[in-house]
């Protein structure tokens, strides 16, 4: 084994919240192209924030119960499976037939704070302020902002350290 190999490369976490930002963003980008609108574009008000564990991720996923929004049932978002102990999911797409959530690669005591927080442009002028917590600021020629709020669960100020963003 070579000296540069060594020690082995492992993967930092928010490497792996950016591809998981990265894979989320395709599939939305991908569900605009095929049905000419965002997922849930009539059931959210602008600027409503939602979370990987929701009726976002069914739609994206193409689940059943979501085909009123994805009529094809097409699943636009695949990922790596989520780590689990003991009935308690991280780090990747737990899906069931009837649920599935997109967790962070942190183990956050809040079971919220695992889940990526997704902001969808819904009236379609490709501008959406950014959470209040990191300044408010309307963000231009944007469909959607995705984060995380890394390790500690929180966000702006000093604790942005740990925080992927899908436009910063």
């Amino acid at each position: 084994m070579s000296v540069a190999s060594w020690p082995p490369h492992r993967t930092s976490k928010k490497v792996k919240a950016q591809a998981a930002i990265r894979s989320l963003s395709d599939a939305i980008d991908l569900f605009y192209d095929k049905y000419e609108s965002l997922p849930g574009s009539s059931e959210k008000n602008e600027g409503s924030e939602c979370k990987s564990g929701n009726k976002l991720m069914e739609i994206l996923c193409g689940l059943e119960q979501a085909s009123h929004s994805n009529p094809y049932q097409i699943s636009f978002f695949e990922f790596k499976r989520a780590r689990e102990i003991s009935d308690d999911y991280y780090d990747g797409l737990h899906r069931t037939p009837v649920t599935v959530s997109l967790y962070g690669p942190w183990k956050n005591k809040d079971i919220e704070d695992r889940y990526y927080r997704i902001i969808l442009d819904h009236d379609g002028n490709k501008t959406i302020r950014e959470p209040a917590e990191l300044g408010g600021n309307l963000i231009p020629n944007v469909r959607y902002l995705i984060y995380h709020k890394g390790k500690d669960g929180k966000i702006g100020g000093d604790y942005n350290e740990d925080n992927v963003y899908s436009w910063k």
